[in-house]
């Protein structure tokens, strides 16, 4: 359950809504699949489908943002002195 509220957050974030709405179905895909493992199991090869392309798509889109948030630099700080007696 909390897999999906994660993809609920996701469609308001800064990821496409695509791969927010793959979540949430791989997410209810998994959840069925998992309860119902022995009484249908051709679920389940379905929900490993579906969480290797959330993983894929979710990589690229990590990195296309990335790419799009410039870097800060930091200050640089000096090594600290030593107290002066």
């Amino acid at each position: 359950m909390g897999i999906l509220l994660i993809f609920l957050v996701m469609l308001m974030g800064a990821f496409p809504r695509f791969l927010a709405w793959l979540g949430i179905a791989t997410g209810g895909l998994g959840i069925v699949a998992e309860t119902l493992r022995h009484a249908v199991p051709a679920l389940y090869p379905g929900y490993g489908l579906l969480m290797w392309m959330w993983f894929v798509t979710m990589g690229i889109a990590l990195i296309r943002l990335a790419a799009r948030i410039k870097p800060c630099r930091a200050p640089r700080m000096s090594s600290p002195r030593p107290p002066q007696s």
